[in-house]
């Protein structure tokens, strides 16, 4: 399906919940439920797993002609009876002030998604996920024999990121967070989404730990760090001042 490339015309001057962008999502919600239902009437509705991607996703204000642009995020559904329902991953957080160059930060990598399917319904080896994806990246509770809730995956459990400290920052600044243990990455991106560095790397045992941040490179603005393993991601958005 095309059409989601909506630099122009994304609503309709009278109202954002209509519009191009509203008709398509209601051509795919049908379609979704349309085959859905297709495939319980042949019985094989736990047989089959669905999802959607975009190789692009959307900035967060609109542009002057009611449309946006690409952009570092997007969200990404995956459905069928074997999916934990809700969400994987947390609402955004928007600086008080965007323009239309802004981006909500990257959650979950892509190939984490990708990586939790091969290992979680195709239940490929962990050995040639990594030959395939190159890279070790975390298993994502999207199903529901992965044994993790949504609340989980969003914090309520095996992971908690708390704010840095002190913030605003302008020189060193503190981020602590609690794992259960396993690979972890903490990532700094700017208010683009672009990433910038990578504070922490590695299997961390259970328990707290502290990063200590230099952010006096940095230029006066607002930030976003976040941390993510196997059991879910967090995300929060610092500020640094001169």
């Amino acid at each position: 399906i095309g059409g989601f490339d909506t630099h122009a015309a994304q609503v309709d001057t009278s109202s954002t919940e209509t519009g191009a962008h509203a008709a398509l999502l209601k051509q795919l919600s049908e379609a979704i439920f349309a085959f859905q239902d297709d495939i319980k009437l042949l019985g094989v509705q736990d047989r089959v797993t669905g999802m959607t991607f975009s190789e692009f996703g959307r900035r967060i204000k609109s542009n002057a002609s009611l449309g946006t642009d690409h952009g570092s995020a997007a969200p990404l559904m995956v459905f069928g009876t074997k999916v934990n329902p809700g969400f994987v991953g947390n609402n955004p957080v928007i600086p008080s002030s965007v323009s239309v160059n802004d981006n909500v930060p990257m959650q979950n990598d892509f190939r984490a998604v990708y990586t939790s399917v091969l290992a979680d319904w195709f239940e490929i080896s962990q050995s040639e996920i990594n030959d395939v994806m190159l890279k070790t990246f975390p298993v994502l509770p999207i199903f529901r024999k992965s044994g993790l809730s949504a609340q989980e995956v969003n914090g309520i459990g095996g992971l908690q990121l708390k704010q840095n400290y002190p913030n605003p920052a302008s020189g060193n600044t503190y981020i602590e967070f609690t794992t259960t243990g396993g690979y972890t990455l903490l990532k700094l991106y700017d208010n683009t989404g672009r990433e910038l560095a990578t504070l922490a790397e590695g299997n961390y045992p259970q328990g707290k730990h502290n990063i200590t941040m230099d952010v006096s490179y940095l230029a006066p603005g607002n930030y976003y760090y976040q941390v993510r393993n196997g059991h879910g991601q967090q995300t929060k958005a610092m500020v640094v001042l001169r």
